[in-house]
């Protein structure tokens, strides 16, 4: 998928970039534009076709885990928010399955999202708080103030942690109330997690480390992981409409890297903590965040 990616991009050298003046620039990319709708449509071509070899492949043998890439690609491919709206539209039926079999007390899913630069679209907001109310454990974690990509940052840039904590105080003020916020912190350290961890009930149990290990938070992990999304996109409006991003969706019954993918979530909610609300103290937001925050918010 990298070379097929890679194929339709310009290589540069580093000492040309260096030295390319702003009208360099401009014939290169007015070259790309030209020669743009072929590309992808061969771009998209390559992709699908990798993906029906590994379908192929995958075919041929009993497997316990399976891995599926996707790519977006926005105007001509979709694929990963089909995966990830699919998976949600999945526990979503677990959840009314589990209503069914047991209404006073329903085994719960469990859904956990990580973004460093939180920026959900409307759509998938109103998906979590829909598995929210129908009893599964929805929880988001992204950058605590001191751990953002751009914390400590000058100039322009010093704006762009204020201009995320408006987005993500205007983002709690949509969420369903049981919907868990939580904010990953570790001294000098930046956050640039993202992904989805999903558990459904009756999957393989966590190990007792791992219990005792999540134990002091307010979620322990009492089942395995048994879907994962590994991507590059922050699930936010620019991942989704604006930016190339490549995925892959695991799904396995492998008790061992079920384990494992609960000790990644158990490890992400060990450095942070549970939040109702933004707290604006540490990184304060102005008249000039919250008109930035209405106009970006689309395209960030």
């Amino acid at each position: 998928m990298v070379n097929a990616i890679a194929s339709h991009g310009d290589e540069i050298a580093l000492s040309d970039a260096q030295s390319a003046g702003a009208e360099d620039w401009k014939l290169a990319a007015k070259r790309r534009a030209e020669g743009v709708g072929a590309a992808m449509k061969e771009l998209v071509a390559d992709i699908r076709l990798l993906q029906e070899s590994c379908s192929e492949a995958a075919v041929r043998a009993p497997v316990d885990t399976w891995v599926i890439p996707s790519v977006t690609l926005p105007g001509y491919l979709e694929q990963n928010e089909t995966v990830l709206f699919a998976m949600l539209r999945h526990v979503e039926a677990s959840q009314r399955a589990q209503h069914k079999m047991d209404s006073s007390r329903p085994a719960r899913a469990r859904v956990t999202m990580a973004s460093a630069y939180m920026n959900l679209p409307n759509a998938l907001v109103e998906r979590l708080n829909d598995l929210s109310e129908r009893g599964a454990q929805v929880e988001l974690i992204t950058a605590d103030e001191q751990s953002h990509g751009f914390s400590g940052a000058t100039g322009v840039k010093g704006i762009i942690p204020g201009l995320y904590e408006k987005l993500l105080e205007n983002l709690v003020k949509l969420l369903h109330a049981d919907v868990r916020l939580r904010r990953w912190r570790v001294e000098d350290w930046v956050f640039h997690g993202k992904g989805l961890w999903i558990s459904f009930p009756g999957t393989n149990p966590a190990s007792e480390k791992e219990r005792r290990t999540s134990s002091n938070h307010e979620a322990p992990l009492d089942e395995g992981v048994n879907v994962s999304i590994v991507t590059s996109s922050n699930f936010g409006f620019r991942s989704f409409y604006r930016d190339l991003e490549a995925q892959v969706l695991v799904l396995t019954e492998n008790a061992e890297l079920q384990e494992r993918l609960s000790q990644e979530v158990a490890r992400l909610v060990g450095n942070s903590n549970s939040r109702t609300k933004v707290d604006t103290r540490t990184t304060p937001t102005t008249i000039v965040h919250t008109i930035l925050a209405s106009i970006l918010q689309r395209v960030l």
